[in-house]
């Protein structure tokens, strides 16, 4: 994509480190969403808008739309840890829960970034942004039975809510 787009060393740094950023704010924002009963909506909006900005991304032609739709892109992606950490909290006994999300997770960050890069290598840099987008649509389209495997977590009541902030103080030293 370097080459492809002629983008600087500068300018990758820059992209790499604003999109960073966008991540970690978006957390914020679907944190607010899983932590009030909103785990589906936040998933749905989540992988379409990573399945839209792969699919648009693949015709970047210059800095200024590689730095747009990677920031987008970092944005949505920003769905992960505050849903799949809620998730895990509300619907899992088991304190390894979290180990195995955590070591699945790292596994299949490997896979993609030795599989992305071989597929970009191999057919071109646009080709991973494609099939990614694909597999993010496919995703997201799958939600529609994420409410009947896990109705519990698919709906907001005061009880859980309340017991949600209550967890959320136990690091807390004034309580």
């Amino acid at each position: 994509m370097r080459i492809a787009v002629s983008l600087s060393l500068i300018e990758i740094g820059t992209i790499l480190s604003v999109g960073l950023l966008a991540t970690v704010l978006m957390q914020f924002v679907f944190g607010f969403l899983a932590d009030r009963g909103y785990v589906r909506k936040a998933l749905v909006a989540g992988l379409v808008s990573i399945a839209v900005i792969d699919l648009v991304f693949t015709q970047a032609g210059n800095y200024w739309q590689v730095l747009l739709f990677y920031v987008l892109l970092r944005g949505a992606g920003g769905v992960y840890h505050p849903v799949s950490f809620s998730t895990i909290f509300r619907t899992l006994e088991h304190r390894s829960s979290l180990g195995f999300q955590s070591a699945f997770g790292d596994a299949s960050i490997a896979f993609a970034m030795v599989s992305t890069g071989f597929v970009a290598e191999s057919f071109g840099w646009q080709i991973p942004f494609f099939a990614w987008g694909i597999a993010a649509f496919i995703g997201g389209r799958d939600l529609r039975y994420f409410n009947e495997i896990h109705p519990q977590i698919c709906t907001d009541n005061s009880e859980r809510t309340a017991k949600t902030r209550h967890n959320s103080r136990l690091f807390d030293s004034s309580v």
